[in-house]
């Protein structure tokens, strides 16, 4: 998709792929940090796999000069509370949590936003780590969906292993240099129910009738 057609900035969607309870998607939205010449950020790319009805993991992989910092940015309508890698956002009767897997440690603040006059309310949870060459990876769950996200790496990926409330285990790992992951859902018995390759496809995926 063109984002500012008029300056020739562009996103690139580089995966799209549905399977029976999940959806994997990619986007590489670099040349958006780059269109302002000497600008210090060299990689933005980000994956996501929801798994319905109410989980997503997030990926990202970002590369920007030394001495620089990078913020991992997540706007709520109510003020987070902050446990560790966890954020738990609740408004009314629906709560979400943020499960920080990579990296391990990084400075957490919640920013208010009615600090700034355009902006009438809403807070903004800031996770910062040094520039370089960095991955970020968040299991962004609603209710009690999820029990435990811990970080799962193998065959030179970056991964996690999500335990769902309904027994079930999902396992998915990122490439650092592009899209190529993996996906494995078993059941609460360890009989496999998905076993899918996330690779750099991008396939029609049916539409939501109207109403």
């Amino acid at each position: 998709p063109v984002l500012n057609e008029a300056e020739g900035i562009t996103a690139t969607l580089q995966a799209l792929q549905q399977g029976a309870g999940w959806l994997h998607a990619a986007a590489d939205s670099t040349a958006v940090y780059t269109a302002t010449a000497g600008a210090p950020v060299q990689r933005v790319e980000r994956e996501w796999v929801y798994l319905a009805p109410d989980v997503v993991v997030v990926f990202d992989r970002v590369t920007t000069s030394p001495g620089t910092t990078q913020r991992w940015q997540l706007n709520t309508p109510t003020l987070p509370a902050v446990a560790g890698a966890t954020a738990t956002v609740v408004d009314g009767a629906t709560t979400l949590r943020s499960r920080r897997v990579i990296p391990d440690v990084a400075g957490t603040t919640v920013f208010d936003w009615t600090a700034d006059p355009d902006v009438s309310g809403g807070f903004r949870l800031d996770e910062t780590i040094a520039g370089g060459a960095q991955t970020f990876l968040h299991v962004l769950s609603f209710g009690n969906s999820v029990t435990a996200a811990t970080r799962s790496d193998a065959g030179g990926r970056q991964g996690v292993v999500i335990e769902l409330a309904d027994g079930r285990d999902v396992t998915v790992r990122f490439s650092i240099t592009g899209v190529d992951g993996t996906l494995l859902i078993t059941a609460a018995g360890g009989a496999t129910l998905v076993s899918a390759a996330l690779t750099a496809t991008v396939t029609a995926v049916p539409e939501l009738a109207p109403g």
